[in-house]
């Protein structure tokens, strides 16, 4: 099979945490195909090596504005009290910090 473009990468200008170009590592998309990850690497502002997060909803066809993560992927879980799933995205911050957000 072909391969289908789903978005385009950010064309974020890197003021905030990296600098020069992003290198692409990972790729992952939700259980219901509605969420995509894409993940690189940069040189830091710091010195260093900064992650790259672009998270994209295809339901809305818009990405969120990049942002500093070494690692993310997607959890599909039935919370406590409710009767239907939820796609939850984690990911890892400054700090370490890991973050767990729910997309629905």
């Amino acid at each position: 099979a072909q391969p289908t473009l789903k978005f385009e990468r950010s064309s974020e200008k890197p003021e905030s945490h990296w600098s020069g170009p992003v290198q692409i590592i990972n790729y992952h998309q939700s259980v219901d195909k509605q969420w995509l990850i894409l993940g690189g690497l940069a040189k830091g502002k710091q010195g260093g090596i900064a992650g790259v997060l672009q998270v994209h909803s295809c339901k809305m066809n818009a990405s969120q504005p990049t942002m500093p993560s070494h690692a993310a992927c997607f959890a599909r879980i039935t919370l406590d009290g409710r009767s239907a799933p939820s796609n939850l995205i984690c990911f890892t911050t400054n700090g370490p910090v890991l973050q767990i957000l729910e997309l629905d």
